[in-house]
């Protein structure tokens, strides 16, 4: 019976030993996988960090093309305005003159062309 105790004794040491050593890893583990955590963590609020920079700056961009947008609609409303109003006029004139000078070339041509035939 003493025997059987000490054997069980020694067999219990030889578990708990076990279960120590497994402790032991499993403590080591759990300090890997918190500095895991931790990286991970850092890495997901760097890129939430990147993220909401880009998305600023994205924001910005915008802005700025709405701007440069509503002022090339606002200079080409003025240089419709300035169309209408000041060149519309000066395209009847400048028609009737480019038609003159086309007419008189004409006339021109025709008259040296009868000359040159009565010449001969």
């Amino acid at each position: 019976m003493k025997r059987a105790a000490e054997e069980k004794s020694a067999g219990l040491i030889q578990e708990l030993e076990k279960m120590r050593a497994q402790f032991s890893e499993l403590q080591v583990s759990n300090e890997r996988l918190s500095q895991q955590v931790d990286t991970l963590q850092q890495q997901v609020s760097g890129e939430e960090t990147l993220k909401a920079a880009f998305e600023d700056y994205k924001r910005q961009q915008d802005q700025m093309v709405e701007q440069r947008c509503a002022e090339m609609d606002a200079r080409l409303d003025a240089m419709s305005v300035d169309f209408d109003e000041d060149l519309y006029p000066h395209m009847l004139t400048s028609i009737a003159g480019r038609r003159w000078v086309i007419g008189h070339g004409l006339r021109l041509a025709t008259m040296k062309c009868a000359e040159s035939m009565e010449m001969r």
